[in-house]
């Protein structure tokens, strides 16, 4: 921590952090929740670069929410079953949708998008680093 402090301007330590957080999202198999820990900031530096880069956070934004949507329902609709306790016995929203999917394949797919959008912000966050130190 001392080094990420002293090396750089302490106003953009977040990006540190943030680059060290997706970095973990790209190399390990993450649990939806996680991305809460990633989120303020995302939108710290969404806001500093003036919404230079909406799309790319978009596209991370969509696929974690289907990766909730993939995901096992106790993220999702079960969620509001301690209030509705009719929803422990709901289907899932493929099944009321009469959508027949392979869960595992779409959230593969879902876990790639979100990898590589991840790896573009690492990117252009450690471009943006380099280029404010010359």
């Amino acid at each position: 921590f001392y080094w990420f402090y002293t090396e750089n301007n302490p106003k953009d330590l977040y990006q540190k952090f943030m680059i060290v957080f997706a970095t973990f999202y790209v190399f390990t198999h993450i649990h939806p929740q996680y991305f809460l820990w990633i989120t303020p900031l995302i939108i710290i530096d969404l806001v500093k670069s003036n919404f230079k880069y909406i799309l790319l956070v978009l596209v991370i934004l969509v696929s974690y929410i289907f990766s909730i949507l993939f995901f096992e329902a106790s993220l999702n609709v079960n969620l509001f079953a301690p209030v509705f306790p009719n929803l422990y016995v709901q289907p899932t929203l493929w099944e009321i949708l009469k959508i027949k999917i392979d869960l595992n394949l779409m959230r593969s797919w879902v876990q790639t998008i979100f990898t590589a959008a991840f790896l573009v912000l690492i990117y252009i966050n450690q471009k943006n680093q380099n280029s404010s130190k010359t």
